[in-house]
């Protein structure tokens, strides 16, 4: 029983934020320990190197984010989406069309709709969080360069 709750806290204890925060801390000093054993000729080529990735990511995703944006402004999702159910009902025949058919269709279109605006925001999530740990690489190297620098003098 005792070890069910040693478990059970474990567990609950893992997605802590001071769990977390340590997990982080660890990471971070096994990174860090991997830069200060680079000269700093190559730290300044992984600084330029993850600076370029910062910037083209960067680009891509206010472009990406821009043309979101736009098209919701604009209600392009809501003028596709009907254009798509006056297609079906002129490709069933609207005036003998089978409700149950055009229902069917309206909602395969609907799914996909929603498969799709999801598959975006997990797309714009997943440029945000690259760009959130490239920036994250960029100050580490930063610092380990400055240290290096500062220890030279």
């Amino acid at each position: 029983m005792k070890k069910n709750t040693a478990d059970l806290k474990k567990c609950l204890m893992y997605f802590s934020r001071q769990s977390r925060e340590e997990r982080a801390y660890h990471q971070y000093t096994k990174k860090k320990l991997v830069l200060e054993k680079l000269s700093i000729n190559r730290l300044k080529f992984q600084l330029v190197t993850l600076k370029t990735k910062y910037e083209y990511k960067r680009n891509v995703c206010a472009i990406f984010l821009g043309t979101i944006l736009l098209t919701i402004l604009t209600g392009t999702w809501g003028t596709v989406f009907d254009l798509t159910q006056k297609i079906i009902g002129y490709a069933l025949g609207q005036k003998n069309a089978d409700t149950l058919l055009v229902k069917g269709w309206t909602l395969i279109i609907l799914i996909f709709f929603i498969t799709v605006t999801f598959l975006i925001f997990i797309t714009a999530l997943s440029f945000m969080k690259n760009l959130y740990r490239l920036h994250e690489e960029i100050l580490m190297v930063e610092d380990v360069l400055k240290d290096k620098k500062a220890d030279r003098k």
